[in-house]
Protein backbone atom coordinates (compact mmCIF):
# COMPACT_ATOMS: atom_id res chain seq x y z
CA UNK A 1 0.00 0.00 0.00
CA UNK A 2 1.57 3.36 -0.99
CA UNK A 3 2.75 5.27 2.04
CA UNK A 4 1.53 8.65 0.85
CA UNK A 5 -2.10 7.47 0.83
CA UNK A 6 -1.95 5.64 4.13
CA UNK A 7 -3.30 7.01 7.40
CA UNK A 8 -2.89 5.63 10.90
CA UNK A 9 -6.64 6.04 11.22
CA UNK A 10 -7.01 3.12 8.81
CA UNK A 11 -4.88 0.90 11.06
CA UNK A 12 -6.97 1.99 14.05
CA UNK A 13 -10.06 0.95 12.10
CA UNK A 14 -8.60 -2.40 11.04
CA UNK A 15 -7.46 -3.20 14.58
CA UNK A 16 -10.62 -2.00 16.32
CA UNK A 17 -12.88 -4.16 14.13
CA UNK A 18 -10.33 -6.93 13.59
CA UNK A 19 -10.57 -6.71 9.80
CA UNK A 20 -7.47 -8.70 8.98
CA UNK A 21 -6.44 -12.30 8.49
CA UNK A 22 -5.77 -13.88 11.91
CA UNK A 23 -4.72 -17.32 10.66
CA UNK A 24 -1.41 -18.46 12.24
CA UNK A 25 -0.97 -15.05 13.82
CA UNK A 26 2.62 -14.39 14.93
CA UNK A 27 4.76 -11.44 15.89
CA UNK A 28 7.64 -10.37 13.67
CA UNK A 29 9.87 -12.36 16.06
CA UNK A 30 7.83 -15.55 15.57
CA UNK A 31 5.84 -15.47 18.83
CA UNK A 32 2.34 -16.95 18.60
CA UNK A 33 -0.42 -14.37 19.15
CA UNK A 34 -4.07 -14.81 20.06
CA UNK A 35 -6.21 -11.68 20.37
CA UNK A 36 -8.79 -11.83 23.15
CA UNK A 37 -9.79 -8.17 22.92
CA UNK A 38 -8.36 -5.29 20.86
CA UNK A 39 -9.25 -2.88 23.66
CA UNK A 40 -10.85 0.55 23.36
CA UNK A 41 -9.71 3.47 21.24
CA UNK A 42 -8.05 6.16 23.35
CA UNK A 43 -8.90 9.69 22.19
CA UNK A 44 -6.64 11.33 24.76
CA UNK A 45 -2.86 11.28 25.17
CA UNK A 46 -1.03 7.99 25.60
CA UNK A 47 -1.15 4.66 23.73
CA UNK A 48 -3.85 4.27 21.08
CA UNK A 49 -5.86 1.43 22.65
CA UNK A 50 -6.33 0.64 26.32
CA UNK A 51 -7.60 -2.55 28.01
CA UNK A 52 -6.19 -4.77 25.27
CA UNK A 53 -5.96 -8.50 26.04
CA UNK A 54 -3.71 -10.82 24.06
CA UNK A 55 -2.05 -14.19 24.53
CA UNK A 56 1.60 -14.23 23.45
CA UNK A 57 3.39 -17.59 23.61
CA UNK A 58 0.69 -18.98 25.95
CA UNK A 59 0.98 -16.07 28.40
CA UNK A 60 -2.01 -13.75 28.72
CA UNK A 61 -1.17 -10.02 28.69
CA UNK A 62 -3.41 -7.14 29.69
CA UNK A 63 -2.41 -3.56 28.82
CA UNK A 64 -2.26 -1.12 25.91
CA UNK A 65 -1.70 -1.35 22.16
CA UNK A 66 0.19 1.29 20.18
CA UNK A 67 -0.44 1.76 16.44
CA UNK A 68 2.05 3.13 13.90
CA UNK A 69 2.63 2.98 10.16
CA UNK A 70 6.23 1.86 10.73
CA UNK A 71 7.92 0.67 13.92
CA UNK A 72 10.48 3.48 13.62
CA UNK A 73 7.64 5.93 14.37
CA UNK A 74 7.97 4.73 17.98
CA UNK A 75 11.27 6.60 18.33
CA UNK A 76 10.19 9.49 16.09
CA UNK A 77 7.29 10.13 18.45
CA UNK A 78 9.61 9.98 21.50
CA UNK A 79 7.82 7.03 23.10
CA UNK A 80 11.17 5.71 24.29
CA UNK A 81 11.30 8.47 26.92
CA UNK A 82 7.61 8.46 27.86
CA UNK A 83 6.64 6.28 30.83
CA UNK A 84 3.04 6.07 29.59
CA UNK A 85 4.23 3.67 26.88
CA UNK A 86 5.79 1.15 29.29
CA UNK A 87 2.33 -0.47 29.48
CA UNK A 88 2.29 -1.33 25.76
CA UNK A 89 1.92 -5.09 25.30
CA UNK A 90 1.64 -5.04 21.51
CA UNK A 91 2.98 -2.76 18.79
CA UNK A 92 0.65 -2.85 15.77
CA UNK A 93 2.25 -1.63 12.55
CA UNK A 94 1.80 -1.79 8.82
CA UNK A 95 5.50 -2.50 8.34
CA UNK A 96 8.41 -3.25 10.66
CA UNK A 97 11.59 -1.34 9.82
CA UNK A 98 13.18 -1.20 13.28
CA UNK A 99 13.18 -3.22 16.51
CA UNK A 100 11.91 -1.08 19.40
CA UNK A 101 11.87 -1.56 23.16
CA UNK A 102 10.44 -0.12 26.36
CA UNK A 103 12.37 2.07 28.78
CA UNK A 104 13.62 -1.00 30.65
CA UNK A 105 15.02 -2.31 27.32
CA UNK A 106 12.50 -5.16 27.13
CA UNK A 107 11.39 -5.95 23.59
CA UNK A 108 7.85 -5.10 22.50
CA UNK A 109 6.06 -7.78 20.47
CA UNK A 110 5.22 -6.37 17.03
CA UNK A 111 2.34 -7.42 14.81
CA UNK A 112 2.81 -6.49 11.13
CA UNK A 113 -0.35 -6.18 9.02
CA UNK A 114 0.80 -5.36 5.49
CA UNK A 115 0.20 -8.90 4.25
CA UNK A 116 -2.91 -9.54 6.33
CA UNK A 117 -5.39 -6.90 5.12
CA UNK A 118 -7.52 -7.67 2.06
CA UNK A 119 -6.47 -5.47 -0.86
CA UNK A 120 -10.10 -4.70 -1.73
CA UNK A 121 -10.60 -3.11 1.72
CA UNK A 122 -7.54 -0.91 1.15
CA UNK A 123 -8.72 0.11 -2.33
CA UNK A 124 -12.23 0.97 -1.14
CA UNK A 125 -10.78 3.09 1.66
CA UNK A 126 -8.39 4.86 -0.72
CA UNK A 127 -11.24 5.57 -3.15
CA UNK A 128 -13.26 7.29 -0.42
CA UNK A 129 -10.24 9.18 0.86
CA UNK A 130 -8.97 10.51 -2.45
CA UNK A 131 -11.99 10.98 -4.72
CA UNK A 132 -12.84 14.66 -5.41
CA UNK A 133 -16.58 14.41 -4.67
CA UNK A 134 -17.89 16.63 -1.86
CA UNK A 135 -19.74 13.56 -0.55
CA UNK A 136 -17.08 10.81 -0.75
CA UNK A 137 -19.56 7.94 -1.01
CA UNK A 138 -22.03 9.51 -3.42
CA UNK A 139 -21.31 6.94 -6.15
CA UNK A 140 -21.59 3.94 -3.84
CA UNK A 141 -24.10 4.90 -1.16
CA UNK A 142 -26.89 3.36 -3.26
CA UNK A 143 -25.48 -0.07 -2.36
CA UNK A 144 -25.72 0.56 1.39
CA UNK A 145 -28.61 -0.96 3.32
CA UNK A 146 -31.05 1.74 4.44
CA UNK A 147 -30.80 0.47 8.02
CA UNK A 148 -27.22 1.72 8.30
CA UNK A 149 -28.07 5.09 6.75
CA UNK A 150 -30.93 5.56 9.23
CA UNK A 151 -28.70 4.52 12.14
CA UNK A 152 -26.04 7.03 11.08
CA UNK A 153 -28.62 9.80 10.79
CA UNK A 154 -29.82 9.12 14.32
CA UNK A 155 -26.24 9.19 15.51
CA UNK A 156 -25.42 12.49 13.78
CA UNK A 157 -28.61 14.18 15.00
CA UNK A 158 -27.82 13.28 18.61
CA UNK A 159 -24.21 14.44 18.11
CA UNK A 160 -25.47 17.76 16.71
CA UNK A 161 -27.84 18.26 19.65
CA UNK A 162 -25.13 17.34 22.16
CA UNK A 163 -22.71 19.73 20.47
CA UNK A 164 -25.17 22.62 20.71
CA UNK A 165 -26.16 21.60 24.24
CA UNK A 166 -22.55 21.87 25.30
CA UNK A 167 -22.51 25.50 24.15
CA UNK A 168 -25.84 26.20 25.84
CA UNK A 169 -24.81 24.63 29.15
CA UNK A 170 -21.62 26.71 29.04
CA UNK A 171 -23.82 29.81 28.75
CA UNK A 172 -25.87 28.51 31.66
CA UNK A 173 -22.74 28.18 33.80
CA UNK A 174 -21.64 31.70 32.86
CA UNK A 175 -25.05 33.10 33.81
CA UNK A 176 -25.05 31.55 37.30
CA UNK A 177 -27.53 28.82 36.30
CA UNK A 178 -30.07 31.35 35.03
CA UNK A 179 -32.18 29.65 32.37
CA UNK A 180 -34.02 32.88 31.45
CA UNK A 181 -30.77 34.63 30.59
CA UNK A 182 -29.47 31.56 28.76
CA UNK A 183 -32.63 31.24 26.64
CA UNK A 184 -32.50 34.96 25.82
CA UNK A 185 -28.86 34.82 24.71
CA UNK A 186 -29.23 31.64 22.63
CA UNK A 187 -32.48 32.71 20.94
CA UNK A 188 -30.94 36.11 20.27
CA UNK A 189 -27.92 34.49 18.67
CA UNK A 190 -30.16 32.39 16.43
CA UNK A 191 -32.13 35.47 15.39
CA UNK A 192 -28.94 36.54 13.62
CA UNK A 193 -29.48 33.66 11.15
CA UNK A 194 -25.78 32.79 10.85
CA UNK A 195 -24.62 35.97 9.07
CA UNK A 196 -25.37 38.23 12.05
CA UNK A 197 -25.51 35.61 14.80
CA UNK A 198 -22.29 36.77 16.47
CA UNK A 199 -23.15 40.50 16.80
CA UNK A 200 -26.67 39.62 17.97
CA UNK A 201 -25.18 37.29 20.56
CA UNK A 202 -22.84 40.07 21.70
CA UNK A 203 -25.82 42.43 21.88
CA UNK A 204 -27.61 40.03 24.23
CA UNK A 205 -24.52 39.73 26.42
CA UNK A 206 -24.16 43.51 26.68
CA UNK A 207 -27.87 44.00 27.37
CA UNK A 208 -29.02 41.48 30.03
CA UNK A 209 -32.53 40.08 29.89
CA UNK A 210 -33.00 41.22 33.48
CA UNK A 211 -33.01 44.82 32.22
CA UNK A 212 -35.40 44.18 29.32
CA UNK A 213 -37.84 42.38 31.65
CA UNK A 214 -38.45 45.66 33.47
CA UNK A 215 -40.00 47.12 30.31
CA UNK A 216 -42.15 44.31 28.94
CA UNK A 217 -45.17 46.65 29.05
CA UNK A 218 -43.43 49.23 26.85
CA UNK A 219 -42.56 48.06 23.35
CA UNK A 220 -40.85 51.36 22.47
CA UNK A 221 -38.43 51.04 25.40
CA UNK A 222 -37.54 47.46 24.42
CA UNK A 223 -36.86 48.69 20.86
CA UNK A 224 -34.77 51.60 22.12
CA UNK A 225 -32.61 49.42 24.35
CA UNK A 226 -31.94 46.82 21.66
CA UNK A 227 -31.24 49.27 18.83
CA UNK A 228 -29.27 51.55 21.15
CA UNK A 229 -26.90 48.90 22.49
CA UNK A 230 -26.66 47.57 18.92
CA UNK A 231 -25.09 50.91 17.99
CA UNK A 232 -27.71 51.58 15.31
CA UNK A 233 -29.22 54.82 16.66
CA UNK A 234 -26.40 57.08 15.49
CA UNK A 235 -28.67 58.36 12.71
CA UNK A 236 -29.88 61.69 11.41
CA UNK A 237 -33.43 60.60 10.60
CA UNK A 238 -36.06 62.77 12.24
CA UNK A 239 -39.20 60.60 12.19
CA UNK A 240 -41.38 60.38 15.29
CA UNK A 241 -40.29 56.76 15.82
CA UNK A 242 -36.55 57.39 15.63
CA UNK A 243 -36.79 60.56 17.75
CA UNK A 244 -38.64 58.57 20.40
CA UNK A 245 -36.08 55.74 20.24
CA UNK A 246 -33.16 58.12 20.74
CA UNK A 247 -34.90 59.97 23.56
CA UNK A 248 -35.81 56.77 25.42
CA UNK A 249 -32.38 55.26 24.93
CA UNK A 250 -30.62 58.37 26.19
CA UNK A 251 -32.59 58.09 29.42
CA UNK A 252 -32.32 54.29 29.82
CA UNK A 253 -28.64 54.22 28.90
CA UNK A 254 -27.86 56.52 31.81
CA UNK A 255 -30.28 54.80 34.18
CA UNK A 256 -28.73 51.36 33.64
CA UNK A 257 -25.14 52.52 33.09
CA UNK A 258 -24.99 50.93 29.63
CA UNK A 259 -21.47 52.02 28.76
CA UNK A 260 -20.64 49.24 26.27
CA UNK A 261 -22.23 49.24 22.83
CA UNK A 262 -21.69 47.65 19.46
CA UNK A 263 -21.03 49.75 16.37
CA UNK A 264 -22.99 49.86 13.13
CA UNK A 265 -19.91 48.49 11.33
CA UNK A 266 -20.30 45.16 13.14
CA UNK A 267 -23.60 44.42 11.42
CA UNK A 268 -23.66 42.82 7.97
CA UNK A 269 -26.14 44.08 5.35
CA UNK A 270 -24.22 43.32 2.15
CA UNK A 271 -25.67 40.63 -0.12
CA UNK A 272 -28.61 40.00 2.23
CA UNK A 273 -32.23 40.20 1.19
CA UNK A 274 -33.82 43.21 2.94
CA UNK A 275 -36.05 40.88 5.00
CA UNK A 276 -32.84 39.46 6.52
CA UNK A 277 -31.30 42.82 7.41
CA UNK A 278 -30.18 42.89 11.06
CA UNK A 279 -32.44 45.90 11.68
CA UNK A 280 -35.47 43.79 10.74
CA UNK A 281 -34.28 40.80 12.79
CA UNK A 282 -33.69 43.00 15.87
CA UNK A 283 -37.18 44.50 15.44
CA UNK A 284 -38.65 40.98 15.25
CA UNK A 285 -36.63 39.86 18.27
CA UNK A 286 -37.90 42.88 20.16
CA UNK A 287 -41.50 41.97 19.21
CA UNK A 288 -40.97 38.49 20.67
CA UNK A 289 -39.63 39.87 23.95
CA UNK A 290 -42.38 42.51 24.13
CA UNK A 291 -45.05 39.82 23.79
CA UNK A 292 -44.81 39.36 27.58
CA UNK A 293 -44.56 35.58 27.21
CA UNK A 294 -41.68 34.26 29.27
CA UNK A 295 -38.92 32.82 27.09
CA UNK A 296 -38.57 29.85 29.44
CA UNK A 297 -42.25 28.98 28.90
CA UNK A 298 -41.76 29.07 25.12
CA UNK A 299 -38.73 26.80 25.37
CA UNK A 300 -39.76 24.31 28.03
CA UNK A 301 -43.56 24.21 28.14
CA UNK A 302 -45.26 25.08 24.87
CA UNK A 303 -46.37 22.69 22.12
CA UNK A 304 -45.22 23.36 18.56
CA UNK A 305 -48.28 25.42 17.52
CA UNK A 306 -48.01 27.55 20.65
CA UNK A 307 -44.33 28.17 19.96
CA UNK A 308 -45.10 29.30 16.41
CA UNK A 309 -47.81 31.64 17.70
CA UNK A 310 -45.30 33.32 20.04
CA UNK A 311 -43.25 34.46 17.07
CA UNK A 312 -46.30 35.92 15.33
CA UNK A 313 -46.03 39.41 16.83
CA UNK A 314 -45.56 42.50 14.69
CA UNK A 315 -42.70 44.97 15.11
CA UNK A 316 -43.48 48.69 15.19
CA UNK A 317 -45.37 49.96 12.10
CA UNK A 318 -42.22 51.90 11.14
CA UNK A 319 -40.76 48.63 9.84
CA UNK A 320 -43.60 48.09 7.37
CA UNK A 321 -41.96 50.58 5.00
CA UNK A 322 -38.37 50.54 6.26
CA UNK A 323 -35.61 47.94 6.17
CA UNK A 324 -33.03 50.30 7.61
CA UNK A 325 -33.00 53.58 9.46
CA UNK A 326 -32.86 56.63 7.14
CA UNK A 327 -34.17 54.60 4.18
CA UNK A 328 -37.84 54.33 3.21
CA UNK A 329 -38.79 51.32 1.09
CA UNK A 330 -40.93 51.85 -2.01
CA UNK A 331 -43.73 49.54 -0.90
CA UNK A 332 -45.17 48.41 2.39
CA UNK A 333 -44.39 44.88 3.53
CA UNK A 334 -45.32 42.50 6.30
CA UNK A 335 -42.53 42.95 8.84
CA UNK A 336 -43.55 39.85 10.81
CA UNK A 337 -41.12 36.98 10.74
CA UNK A 338 -41.94 34.45 8.01
CA UNK A 339 -43.05 30.88 8.66
CA UNK A 340 -39.80 29.39 7.28
CA UNK A 341 -37.76 31.62 9.58
CA UNK A 342 -39.95 30.63 12.54
CA UNK A 343 -39.29 26.95 11.85
CA UNK A 344 -35.59 27.71 11.49
CA UNK A 345 -35.63 29.29 14.97
CA UNK A 346 -37.49 26.34 16.44
CA UNK A 347 -34.95 23.95 14.88
CA UNK A 348 -31.82 25.89 15.86
CA UNK A 349 -32.88 27.68 19.04
CA UNK A 350 -35.88 26.17 20.80
CA UNK A 351 -35.22 22.43 20.37
CA UNK A 352 -31.49 22.62 21.31
CA UNK A 353 -32.41 24.63 24.42
CA UNK A 354 -35.00 22.04 25.35
CA UNK A 355 -32.50 19.23 24.73
CA UNK A 356 -29.86 20.96 26.88
CA UNK A 357 -32.45 21.29 29.65
CA UNK A 358 -33.23 17.56 29.28
CA UNK A 359 -29.53 16.75 29.67
CA UNK A 360 -29.34 18.94 32.77
CA UNK A 361 -32.42 17.26 34.23
CA UNK A 362 -31.42 13.78 33.00
CA UNK A 363 -34.87 13.53 31.41
CA UNK A 364 -34.93 10.90 28.64
CA UNK A 365 -38.61 11.52 27.81
CA UNK A 366 -37.87 15.18 27.10
CA UNK A 367 -34.96 14.17 24.85
CA UNK A 368 -37.33 11.92 22.90
CA UNK A 369 -39.76 14.83 22.64
CA UNK A 370 -37.03 16.90 20.99
CA UNK A 371 -36.45 14.18 18.39
CA UNK A 372 -40.20 14.03 17.71
CA UNK A 373 -40.28 17.80 17.22
CA UNK A 374 -37.65 17.52 14.50
CA UNK A 375 -39.76 14.90 12.75
CA UNK A 376 -42.79 17.24 12.80
CA UNK A 377 -40.99 20.11 11.03
CA UNK A 378 -40.23 20.22 7.34
CA UNK A 379 -36.66 19.89 6.06
CA UNK A 380 -34.52 22.97 5.62
CA UNK A 381 -33.38 23.96 2.16
CA UNK A 382 -29.76 24.78 1.40
CA UNK A 383 -26.88 23.74 -0.82
CA UNK A 384 -25.75 20.89 1.45
CA UNK A 385 -29.22 19.37 1.79
CA UNK A 386 -29.73 19.63 -1.97
CA UNK A 387 -26.48 17.75 -2.63
CA UNK A 388 -27.74 14.76 -0.60
CA UNK A 389 -31.14 14.87 -2.31
CA UNK A 390 -29.42 14.82 -5.70
CA UNK A 391 -27.81 11.44 -4.95
CA UNK A 392 -31.17 9.88 -4.19
CA UNK A 393 -31.47 10.26 -0.41
CA UNK A 394 -34.89 11.12 1.00
CA UNK A 395 -35.02 14.21 3.21
CA UNK A 396 -38.58 14.67 4.42
CA UNK A 397 -38.20 16.49 7.73
CA UNK A 398 -35.78 18.53 9.79
CA UNK A 399 -34.77 15.26 11.47
CA UNK A 400 -33.04 14.26 8.22
CA UNK A 401 -31.86 17.74 7.21
CA UNK A 402 -30.22 18.41 10.58
CA UNK A 403 -28.63 14.96 10.51
CA UNK A 404 -27.23 15.43 7.01
CA UNK A 405 -25.87 18.88 7.88
CA UNK A 406 -23.91 17.38 10.76
CA UNK A 407 -22.85 14.41 8.63
CA UNK A 408 -21.48 16.71 5.93
CA UNK A 409 -19.70 19.16 8.25
CA UNK A 410 -18.18 16.59 10.59
CA UNK A 411 -17.69 13.47 8.48
CA UNK A 412 -17.88 14.01 4.71
CA UNK A 413 -15.84 17.21 4.62
CA UNK A 414 -13.15 15.73 6.86
CA UNK A 415 -13.15 12.35 5.10
CA UNK A 416 -14.02 10.65 8.38
CA UNK A 417 -15.46 7.68 6.48
CA UNK A 418 -13.94 5.18 8.91
CA UNK A 419 -16.04 6.63 11.74
CA UNK A 420 -19.22 6.70 9.67
CA UNK A 421 -21.57 3.70 9.59
CA UNK A 422 -22.20 4.36 5.89
CA UNK A 423 -18.49 4.48 5.06
CA UNK A 424 -17.97 1.41 7.24
CA UNK A 425 -20.39 -0.59 5.11
CA UNK A 426 -18.77 0.55 1.88
CA UNK A 427 -15.22 -0.26 3.01
CA UNK A 428 -16.03 -3.60 4.58
CA UNK A 429 -19.49 -4.64 3.36
CA UNK A 430 -19.23 -8.26 4.50
CA UNK A 431 -19.20 -6.99 8.12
Amino acid sequence: MPKQSFREAFLHYVWQYQYFNKDNLTSTSGEGITILSPGFLNKDSGPDFYNSRVIINDIEWYGTTEVHYKTSDWTKHNHTIDKAYNSVILHLVWEEDLKVERQDHSKIPTLELKNRVDKSVIELYQNLLTNPDAIPCQKSIGNVDGYFISAMLEKTLIERLEQKSKEILSLLDNSANNWEETCYQWIGKCFGFKINSEPLFQLCRLLPYSILKKYLNNKLQIDSLLFGVAGLLEISEDSNYTKSLKKEYSYLRTKHSLVNELTSAQWKFLRLRPANFPTIRIAQFSALISSKVLLTDIVFSFAIDEIKECFNHSPDDYWKNHYHFNKTSEKNSDSCIGSDSVENLIINAIIPLRFAYAIKQDNEDLKDNCIDLFKSLKAEKNRIIESYSNIGLKINSSFESQSFLHLYNNYCQNRECLNCMIGHQIIYPIA
